[in-house]
Parts: C-alpha cells; sequence; structure tokens
C-alpha cells in the first residue's frame, strides 16, 4: 500500500511540475544505461507537441535480453536512490525485447537493436528536438526535423549540380575535340555539295523567225 502511495504522489509532483533536459532524472537516467553497458542513448525533447505522451523519451538499446533487464533494473534503482521516484508503470520485462519504463514525464524505452530499428521511434517522433548523448553525459549532436530536411535537401543540390557539371563537361569536350578530315569525308562532303547545288536553267532556244510573205502589188 505504501508504495502505491508513493508512486501516486510522484505522478501528482511530475505531472505539477514540466521537465527540463537538465533535469536530475533524465541525468541520473542516462548515467544508469551507460553503467550497465547500454548503447546508443538519444532523448527526444517532445514539449513542443501536443500530442505527445511525455515531455521527454530516453531511447537506447542493449546487445541482448539479459543486459536489456540489466539496464531496466539499474534505472529503476539508480532513480529511487538519486531522485526517490518510483515508476508509475513498466512493461515488456516478460517477452525482454522492448523494456518500458515510465516516470510520467519521462519515459525511458530499452530496446534490442533489431526491435529498435523496426520500431523507428526517432523517426517516427521526429518533429521533436534529438540528441545523442554520451558516456560522459556529454551531448554529441543536436538535431530537428527541420534540420534533417534541410540536410538531405542541400544533398539532393549537391548531386544534381555535379551530374549538371560532368554534363556540361562532357558537352565542351566533344564540341572541343579536333575534327579529323580524312580523304573519304573530303569525297562525300563534296557529293554532298554537288547535290544540294541548285541546278542551272538550260539556255532558252530562239524562237524560229518566221518568214515574211510579201504581198503582190498591183500595178
Amino acid at each position: 500500500m505504501t508504495n502505491k502511495l508513493s508512486v501516486l504522489e510522484n505522478r501528482e509532483k511530475s505531472t505539477s511540475t514540466r521537465l527540463t533536459k537538465s533535469s536530475k532524472i533524465i541525468k541520473t537516467i542516462i548515467k544508469a544505461i551507460y553503467e550497465k553497458k547500454g548503447e546508443n542513448v538519444i532523448s527526444l525533447d517532445l514539449r513542443k507537441i501536443n500530442e505527445a505522451v511525455a515531455d521527454f523519451f530516453i531511447v537506447c538499446e542493449a546487445n541482448n535480453p539479459s543486459l536489456l533487464k540489466a539496464v531496466a533494473d539499474e534505472v529503476e534503482y539508480m532513480v529511487k536512490k538519486e531522485c526517490e521516484e518510483l515508476p508509475y508503470k513498466h512493461e515488456g520485462r516478460q517477452a525482454q525485447q522492448w523494456i518500458l519504463i515510465d516516470y510520467v514525464n519521462v519515459v525511458v524505452h530499452i530496446m534490442l537493436p533489431e526491435q529498435r530499428k523496426f520500431y523507428g521511434l526517432e523517426e517516427l517522433w521526429s518533429d521533436g528536438v534529438v540528441e545523442e548523448h554520451e558516456e560522459d553525459g556529454a551531448i554529441k549532436s543536436k538535431a530537428t526535423k527541420e534540420t534533417k530536411i534541410v540536410k538531405v535537401t542541400k544533398e539532393i543540390k549537391e548531386v544534381k549540380n555535379t551530374t549538371e557539371k560532368k554534363t556540361v563537361k562532357k558537352v565542351v569536350a566533344k564540341k572541343a575535340a579536333p575534327i579529323k578530315i580524312t580523304k573519304e569525308k573530303v569525297v562525300v562532303k563534296k557529293e554532298a555539295v554537288k547535290k544540294a547545288a541548285p541546278k542551272k536553267a538550260a539556255p532558252k532556244k530562239a524562237a524560229p523567225k518566221k518568214a515574211v510573205v510579201k504581198k503582190a502589188t498591183k500595178k
């Protein structure tokens, strides 16, 4: 009964205060993941998305089911110890492919690499701000959906420009290439000119003169 009351109290407390990316619970979760050799840790800031079920997602992966469970246990242990918070709920411990730990405003997703690739949470919630986290707590990179689109558009333009440049180079090279003149080409050219030349009109023959007949005059 005491545990249930603690969970409810934590839930009310979490709901009333929104988290930030520098909140203690987020730092503790990331630290706990790396303690048990979790990998590829990212955070998704979903605070600007109205339909989001939490303020933050923390997503990571573990290479096998045993490690998956170990990471989940460490997260719960460290959050309870450092932040005095219990999860509102957790799912997936039996299947051990994707364990979800729900702290109301932050939800932890610990997944096998295959499951993570298949469900693509990063792409599904790409409207949020994605940050990759190093083991020492440093942020590796930061990207939003807009910056991804700009990057892809830039890459497409670069490919297009490169293709156009290659095409122009080919055309210029073709035009600049020296023309080799052979005897056969000269003969063919002469024949072509001869055929194309306008034909001279035949001279008109003079019309035969009419004989002048002198009329006899009367004396």
